[in-house]
């Protein structure tokens, strides 16, 4: 039997569908996304449970378009699928709940909607609006976490009110042009940061057929800055700045740091609970992306220095790892950098413990795959690309005496 749930967040209340019962699935969920007029779910329910008895819709934007909240969009939305399916002679979106859209005149375009061009598809035929509410959000909130949902969320907000009546078969490099024109106050990341979004929902909807193409995009300025590379430690060096860390339990953290790959906000908020000491794994907590939740094994410099400082402590079971003068420690830069300069190592950043990480995971010839997911990358990363393109020239000179002469 269907349940619709609202949720409610930042930029609007967000509707899910959930299944439970004998039909196709026992069990499933499916992420509608927004719904004008914001109607209540007890109607939504019934609704649902009387068009799908079964539970076979798992689309998005079927379960949306029987969800409609008036009669005269769904009449709407059922001719452009008609249309489409002439087109293209692809299964009907509403015939896959088991309906039929039955024949009628189309009718004209809903009011307020921009455009020129010909949808090749239903969702071509969408709103900027509601692709992006009903297809692509669904779809992308649920790559990345909930901290970039709200950074990207607010993007959106900025672009749907000006180019959300477009169609999106109709949107083009002139139409977003114009669209940064209005924006004068943003600076060019925040420029550039938007412009990704709105190329990532178009490139979303080639992949489902809603459009041929994404159109042209012209170089956002005053983004080029190269990014600063990270230092890597030497393993002499580290221990150095081990031995001048201002007391154990900053001692350990650097070592966690250092041995495990983890940011500096990851490291500060560990706890005991999630250590495993029995199987030697580390469960983070991380937020950045849902990769950087993963659970990890243990190096052997992390379970050294971790075990000796648990074990100074009692063997602590809950409660935060790192306490200096009775309480956490939040901030580590002031005397990380305090740290580095006794040892004699110049200025190092936190940051530079992870570019540690990586550096010696190339160096130690861990393939890729297994170093993305030890640094819970959600993809290809710049810190591991830098780590094993550019090694020192003592390491490539290691590799290349591997190689067999064949002169002989």
């Amino acid at each position: 039997m269907w349940t619709v749930i609202r949720q409610p967040r930042k930029s609007g209340a967000v509707y899910l569908a959930q299944w439970k019962g004998a039909g196709v699935g026992k069990r499933k969920a499916v992420t509608i996304g927004s719904i004008p007029s914001d109607p209540p779910t007890l109607s939504l329910s019934s609704r649902l449970r009387a068009l799908d008895p079964e539970g076979r819709a798992a689309d998005a934007l079927v379960i949306a378009l029987a969800l409609a909240p008036t009669d005269e969009e769904a009449r709407a939305l059922a001719v452009l699928d008609q249309r489409a399916t002439r087109a293209m002679a692809v299964p009907s979106l509403t015939g896959r709940l088991g309906g039929s859209t039955g024949a009628s005149p189309p009718p004209p375009s809903p009011k307020g909607v921009r455009g020129r061009g010909t949808p090749i598809s239903p969702y071509g035929a969408m709103t900027l609006r509601e692709y992006h509410d009903r297809v692509w959000w669904p779809v992308r909130s649920a790559e990345i976490a909930i901290v970039s949902q709200d950074v990207e969320g607010k993007k959106w907000e900025a672009i749907l009110p000006v180019l959300g009546d477009y169609r999106v078969c109709d949107l083009d490099a002139p139409t977003w042009a114009s669209f940064l024109l209005t924006k004068e106050s943003w600076g060019p990341t925040t420029r550039r940061l938007a412009q990704n979004a709105y190329r990532q929902a178009l490139q979303h909807a080639v992949e489902i057929g809603a459009i041929s193409s994404v159109h042209a995009f012209r170089p956002v300025r005053g983004t080029g800055r190269p990014q600063k590379e990270g230092r890597a430690l030497s393993d002499p060096e580290v221990v150095a700045l081990l031995d001048a860390a201002p007391s154990e339990a900053h001692r350990a953290l650097y070592a966690v740091m250092v041995g495990q790959g983890l940011r500096p906000g990851e490291a500060v908020a560990l706890t005991w609970s999630q250590w495993d000491f029995l199987f030697n794994m580390l469960r983070v907590g991380g937020t950045k992306n849902r990769q950087a939740a993963l659970s990890v094994p243990l190096t052997p410099l992390t379970i050294r220095e971790i075990t000796l400082y648990w074990e100074s402590l009692g063997r602590p079971t809950s409660g935060p790892c790192f306490l200096w003068r009775g309480r956490p420690i939040h901030k580590l830069y002031s005397g990380f950098v305090a740290a580095a300069l006794r040892a004699g190592l110049g200025k190092v950043k936190p940051y530079d413990l992870r570019h540690t990480f990586a550096t010696s995971l190339a160096r130690n010839r861990v393939t890729r795959a297994a170093a993305r997911r030890m640094m819970r990358h959600s993809s290809v990363s710049v810190i591991l690309e830098r780590a094993y393109e550019h090694l020192e020239v003592d390491d490539l000179a290691t590799e290349v005496a591997r190689l067999p002469d064949l002169s002989q």
